[in-house]
């Protein structure tokens, strides 16, 4: 359908009565001023200029939002927040903004939180995903020409600027609550819209007034504390105004004190910096399953055992246990029985996108199990670079090398360290590699990871289980999203890539019997015959297939079989019957 563009009188906020303008915050009524002084056809980058001074001021609205809510909590989106605000090393992105805002509102929505800001409720992010929202389509048009000078069609830009009035227009004020902050030289409270005198007595704060406390009253009648979110501004045309503190600026401390207002969001923010420091615990399941028999199960304790205890070398032992979900490897890492022939076990486990997968939170949890080991006092990991904590790691663990003690460290769902933790240099599996060498044969290595992430897995020796049936109907949603295959705000597939691969997925349940790589594309363009809008004809080339394939290897069980004297063709099918059933009736 053709978009119609409207004339530059059906806003006049932008041209016939620019005045409007300077009731908007401060970051927002710079950006206009500067849109509406460039020439019509040369605007497009100031447009945009606009759109990202929105996001990111709407993004620290919704956090002040979230911080200061009474009842608000949420642990899923702390970890977000704690890892966008203070482990960047920089301030966030105009796509990252997008995120962290369409989170908490869609959050709020969830939970049916009400609002302290009543305004936020004007503003609609558009579901994830959602091509045909209003900030979905400017964030395109964003992308497509982002901050390259250019002369743009001029419909086109008056099309985009009045969607962008659209979202701008609810922040000219009112109808915001006034705004307050203190005036340390005046020692009075000031008004941030009209500079007017305010009575201390007025406010109703738990807080005494300190240099530049910034209040904003809510709808009920309280005060949201804006100090270490916003900074008051003085300009000649906007008058004070507040504006979004700079992160890339701030101190860790300044940063840190944006999550100190909310009691259970700073109960959270600790237990993640503890977290950060390596005071981890892992305790043994009360029972995990196992498929295998028991004399199954007594051959590859002694099988495992025999690899890991291997004598031959003078440093550590790496030993790779390999097998689909629900094959029984967690049994192996857990089992007292099999774990009693070491005099040491330290147990790790890496969860999906979690600050498990940070190398340092993984070498500083060793380092305090190993100085506990050795009766030493806590450590300190202040003013520590990486390079000395391996080092500081490496020294400890050739000291346990010849200490004639025997450790055995477990780390499960081992296929996750490959992928770094935010913005560190270092993957877990690069600490691995780094430690593999050192001096020591008592120190032994157990690694558990599922087949078909990488082939160049850490290993000496590998052992692989028996693929089991896995009923676990309710971990296969997870099992997706671990591979990107669900339409988060984070996946790295389009949306008609994950139909694509689901796609993939109900065809091999439903064939129910290994497929190779051409038959499976001739399954799918029969698929996309009988449902034309499934996905682009694109896709049917066959490298696009391969590729699809080759990233749902964690859930396919791969094969060869002979195709004449000389050749054998790769097969695929699902890891379990159960998987493919399920996949047949609930995909795509």
């Amino acid at each position: 359908m053709t978009q119609t563009s409207p004339s530059p009188d059906s806003f006049p906020t932008f041209h016939d009565q620019p005045s409007p303008y300077k009731k908007l915050p401060a970051p927002l009524a710079h950006a206009t001023f500067a849109l509406l002084e460039e020439s019509l056809i040369n605007s497009a980058d100031e447009l945009i200029y606009l759109l990202e001074s929105w996001l990111t001021y709407l993004g620290w609205s919704w956090i002040a939002e979230y911080t200061h809510h009474p009842e608000a909590h949420d642990e899923a989106l702390d970890l977000m927040l704690f890892q966008q605000i203070l482990e960047s090393r920089r301030s966030p992105s105009v796509g990252t903004w997008a995120y962290i805002g369409s989170s908490i509102a869609r959050t709020f929505r969830q939970h049916n939180w009400s609002l302290q800001q009543q305004p936020l409720a004007l503003f609609a992010y558009g579901a994830p995903g959602d091509k045909t929202s209003t900030l979905s389509r400017l964030l395109a048009y964003r992308n497509n020409f982002a901050h390259g000078s250019f002369s743009a069609v001029i419909q086109d830009i008056l099309t985009h600027r009045a969607m962008l009035w659209e979202l701008v227009q609810p922040l000219v004020l009112p109808p915001f609550p006034p705004l307050v902050f203190w005036d340390p030289e005046q020692e009075l409270w000031r008004n941030a819209d009209y500079d007017a005198t305010i009575h201390t007595q007025d406010i109703k704060s738990e807080k005494p007034p300190t240099p530049y406390q910034t209040l904003q009253r809510t709808t009920n009648g309280q005060w949201l504390d804006l100090t270490h979110m916003f900074l008051i501004q003085r300009d000649e045309e906007t008058g004070f105004s507040l504006h979004p503190i700079a992160l890339q600026s701030a101190t860790h401390e300044e940063r840190r004190a944006i999550f100190e207002t909310n009691p259970r969001v700073y109960k959270h923010l600790q237990a993640y910096e503890d977290k950060r420091q390596g005071k981890l615990s892992f305790p043994p399941p009360d029972s995990v399953d196992c498929p295998l028999s028991l004399s199954q199960r007594t051959t590859y304790q002694e099988r495992l055992r025999n690899a890991l205890q291997q004598e031959g070398k003078n440093k550590p032992n790496f030993v790779l246990l390999l097998g689909y979900p629900g094959s029984g490897k967690t049994h192996f890492l857990t089992d007292r029985d099999f774990l009693s022939s070491w005099d040491h076990v330290i147990p790790y486990r890496i969860t999906h996108k979690s600050i498990t997968t940070s190398s340092t939170t993984f070498a500083r949890y060793l380092v305090r199990k190993l100085h506990q080991i050795f009766e030493l006092p806590p450590p300190s990991f202040t003013s520590q670079t990486t390079e000395e904590l391996f080092e500081q790691l490496n020294t400890l663990l050739q000291k346990m090398g010849t200490s004639g003690q025997t450790l055995l460290i477990t780390i499960d769902r081992f296929h996750e360290a490959y992928t770094p933790y935010r913005e560190e240099s270092h993957r877990l599996y690069d600490l691995l590699v780094y430690l593999h060498d050192i001096p020591g044969q008592n120190v032994q290595f157990l690694l558990a990871a599922r087949p078909g992430y990488r082939d160049d897995l850490l290993r000496d020796h590998q052992l692989e289980l028996p693929t089991a049936e896995y009923e676990a109907k309710e971990r296969y949603h997870e099992l997706l999203g671990e591979m990107g295959l669900t339409n988060t705000d984070d996946s790295p597939h389009t949306e008609e890539e994950i139909h694509f691969r689901k796609c993939i997925l109900h065809l091999l349940g439903k064939h129910n019997q290994p497929m190779t790589v051409f038959e499976m594309c001739d399954a799918l363009r029969r698929y996309k015959e009988e449902h034309p809008d499934a996905f682009a004809s694109s896709l049917l080339f066959t490298p696009h297939v391969e590729r699809a394939l080759w990233e749902l290897r964690p859930t396919l069980r791969w094969g060869r079989y002979k195709n004449g004297p000389h050749e054998s063709e790769k097969h695929f099918t699902c890891f379990c019957q159960a998987f493919a059933q399920w996949a047949q009736e609930t995909l795509p």
